[in-house]
């Protein structure tokens, strides 16, 4: 295989995987639809319908935070301990 070929080849490898790192919009949508109401909140004191029904804005945050867990490997020690507040 020429040296062309084996770059163009290597190039959409690496295309491919890039984009399997990235959970996409329409990835998470598909997540948070399927959530059920009605459960009762998690250790996070977060219940399924902030997700469900918060909007855009909550959606994309909970976009980078998997996305952002999904590319460190795990839950970030930072994150430990955050409190959640209501209005």
């Amino acid at each position: 295989m020429g040296e062309v070929n084996y770059r163009v080849l290597e190039g959409e490898r690496n295309k491919r995987e890039e984009r399997l790192k990235h959970l996409s919009k329409e990835e998470i949508n598909e997540m948070v639809k399927k959530l059920k109401d009605g459960k009762v909140a998690g250790e996070n004191g977060i219940v399924n319908e902030v997700w469900k029904y918060g909007g855009k804005g909550v959606k994309n945050e909970l976009r980078k935070i998997c996305n952002r867990v999904w590319r460190e490997g795990g839950w970030l020690d930072e994150w430990n301990g955050i409190q959640s507040y209501q209005s």
